[in-house]
């Protein structure tokens, strides 16, 4: 034990004496460490940090407009200008030598630079490391940098800009550069970050290389100029308010592949009157074109199966739409406020229409409902409009109860007849599943209409209900088979 007990206490003593340190950096830039390992001096007009084998320049006189960091003092090199160096300094000017390889944190946030030549040698330029030079329109990034924080350039004056193609990643580096107005990409960038180009209102121009596989969210959040975007074909993800109040933008082509339109993506793209979707989408998600008022028309694919929440809200240029009949959900609010709406029709895919879906639609004249199931209990319905549907179905009721006129559509509805539907509720999904198995296990206390009963008999037909129905069913629910 005693040998134990020794043998702790001089790896706790080797231990000390290595060197650790902490950093920790604020909201306003500032660092401090939990150790020291490095001595302080001064050079001409700037204050630095002398480690073993280099400089760290820390700071500057804060009366000093101009600035000349030297490559070596006392024979290190200096490599590092530091976190906050020159955080709020009066600094107009400065020459920066090919030894520095990093520009720190906050490294010259809120000083007066109008320009800055940044030299071969750097690789990383920090998070902030000039935002709120408001007064620095003109910067070279060369290729030497591979990394670039986030917010690095947020709040300057920058004009253009050219991205070399050693950087992959630009998430937030040009947020709310309000004076950006030309941004260009490198061929190597897999993804346009997460508030990549958020708040740059002036920005008008941007291609996006054909290595893009992602936009993110936020990506070009409020850019208020932007009129026109081309995505190239390789982008299979476009993420939530990736375009939000993009208000120039008016016409977009979603490629091929990219399988959800997010929620907010396009809402408060008031310009917006013409968009393309590709078969590949299978939902709009709420909030998509929220407020897209000069959309005056929009054709969803047959691929699509839900429509959420608020996703076309207040398009009041919208005039006519197809909902195809691969559409089992329409959301709450769906269509709210689409004063421009005349009629529509509702295939008999569609199981709920949500609250409020067509309120508010002062010129929607005539719904008609294919599904004689479908729940619309709360749907609100402009009164004036004209309700079309099938005998005894949940539209007869619904205008009924409602003060619609109800119109009866000549001949029946199909939607009983749907292989795999044992319910009876116009689609085929888990619940047919349960229904199949409960009856199954207990076809006295858990009984079917024979039509359902039909509907379900979809393994070897004709042999009644059994649990290879429900199998056979999941399966096809899977995508294990395609047909029944």
């Amino acid at each position: 034990m005693k040998k134990f007990v020794t043998g702790i206490l001089a790896c706790a003593i080797a231990c000390s004496s290595v060197p650790y340190i902490n950093y920790a950096v604020s909201d306003d830039y500032s660092i401090t460490a939990n150790a020291v390992d490095y001595t302080t001096g001064t050079y001409e007009n700037l204050k630095y940090k002398a480690y073993q084998d280099h400089i760290e320049i820390s700071g500057c006189d804060t009366s000093a407009t101009s600035a000349v960091i030297p490559a070596e003092i006392d024979g290190l090199p200096v490599t590092i200008i530091g976190d906050s160096a020159f955080f709020g300094s009066a600094l107009t000017e400065i020459t920066i030598p090919d030894s520095v390889a990093s520009i720190g944190i906050g490294a010259f946030a809120s000083s007066k630079l109008a320009e800055i030549n940044i030299p071969e040698g750097v690789t990383s330029i920090g998070k902030k490391a000039f935002s709120d030079c408001g007064g620095l329109i003109e910067i070279t990034i060369p290729d030497s940098v591979t990394s670039i924080g986030l917010q690095a350039f947020s709040g300057t004056g920058l004009t253009e800009i050219t991205v070399p193609d050693s950087v992959t990643d630009i998430s937030y580096v040009f947020y709310d550069c309000s004076s950006l107005r030309k941004v260009n990409i490198p061929q190597n960038i897999k993804s346009i970050g997460k508030g990549a180009f958020s708040g740059c209102s002036k920005l008008k121009s941007i291609t996006i290389p054909d290595s893009v596989e992602s936009i993110e969210e936020n990506a070009f959040y409020n850019c208020k100029s932007l009129t026109e975007i081309n995505i190239p074909d390789n982008v299979k993800n476009i993420e939530y308010a990736s375009f939000y109040d993009c208000s120039g933008l008016t016409e977009i082509i979603i490629p091929d592949g990219v399988t959800s339109i997010k929620g907010k993506t396009f809402s408060g793209c008031s310009s917006l009157n013409s968009i393309t979707i590709p078969d590949s989408v299978e939902s709009i998600e709420e909030t998509a074109f929220y407020n897209c008022k000069s959309l005056t028309e929009i054709n969803i694919p047959n691929s699509v199966i839900s429509i959420g929440n608020y996703a076309f809200w207040k398009c009041t240029g919208l005039t006519e739409i197809n909902i195809p009949d691969s559409v089992k959900n329409i959301g709450t609010y769906a269509f709210w406020y689409c004063s421009g709406l005349t009629e529509i029709d509702i295939p008999d895919s569609v199981t709920l229409i949500d609250s409020g879906a067509f309120e508010n639609c002062s010129k929607l004249s005539k719904i008609t409902i294919r599904n004689p199931k479908c729940n619309l209990s709360k749907s609100n319905i402009q009164k004036k409009a004209t309700i079309y549907g099938y005998e005894d179905s949940t539209a007869q009721i619904y205008a009924e109860d409602n003060g619609n006129e109800f119109v009866i559509i000549d001949g029946s509805s199909d939607v009983s007849e749907i292989s795999g539907d044992a319910n009876g509720d116009g689609t085929v999904d888990v619940a047919d599943v349960v229904a199949v198995s409960a009856y199954v296990a207990d076809f006295s206390k858990n009984s079917l209409d024979e039509q359902f009963i039909k509907n379900a008999d979809v393994h070897n037909t004709g042999d009644g209900l059994t649990a290879n129905d429900a199998l056979m069913i999941q399966q096809y629910l899977s995508g294990t088979i395609e047909k029944f």
